[in-house]
């Protein structure tokens, strides 16, 4: 009987007294330490993350491609979990009326406004023209009914999130899981 060959291997997960948890709010960025102590090992560990469940927009998991573990020594790593924070609807520079609704109106001001000074005589003729056409762009042309409100952008919406580390090298791999509330 031959003695068994044994391979190194590293841990991987949260250091003694770390909290797997963080609650934000969306927008905020949840940051956790992970701790790989190496022991025995020696070699590069890669990481990927994931998260779940699914949402749009969904929070974004940043880790280090990879990292170089040596000898006894911990390597400490980085995980990063970002949010998307709601928005307010954004309107244009002249409220709810479509930029094209601007332009015409703008552009048949100005035309019908520069024949008043075409001659004294005609400007008595165009003058009310002009005065009409002014008053219905500044009234928002004549509409009688309310704009619809423009839908804020969406947020990452409320809930539990979990992060999904995993660390590998070689055949070698462990996950760490990492919980986000956003409030």
């Amino acid at each position: 009987m031959g003695a068994e060959a044994v391979s190194s291997d590293f841990t991987f997960g949260m250091p003694s007294g770390g909290s797997s948890s963080s609650t934000i709010t969306a927008g905020g960025t949840a940051t956790f330490e992970l701790l790989t102590p190496a022991g025995s090992f020696s070699g590069m560990v890669n990481f990927t993350c994931a998260i779940t469940p699914a949402a749009s927009p969904t929070p974004i998991c940043s880790v280090p491609g990879s990292v170089n573990v040596t000898g006894t020594s911990a390597t400490w790593v980085t995980v990063s979990v970002t949010t998307t924070a709601s928005g307010s609807a954004v309107s244009g520079p002249f409220g709810d009326l479509p930029l094209r609704g601007w332009f015409v109106g703008w552009t048949l001001a100005l035309g019908v406004s520069s024949l008043l000074f075409l001659g004294r005589r005609r400007r008595f003729v165009y003058a009310p023209a002009a005065v009409l056409v002014l008053f219905m762009v500044g009234c928002g042309g004549g509409s009688s009914t309310s704009p619809t409100p423009t839908p804020a952008s969406k947020g990452t919406p409320a809930g539990t999130y979990t992060a999904t580390v995993t660390a590998t090298s070689g055949s070698l791999s462990h996950q760490a899981a990492l919980t986000v509330v956003v409030q």
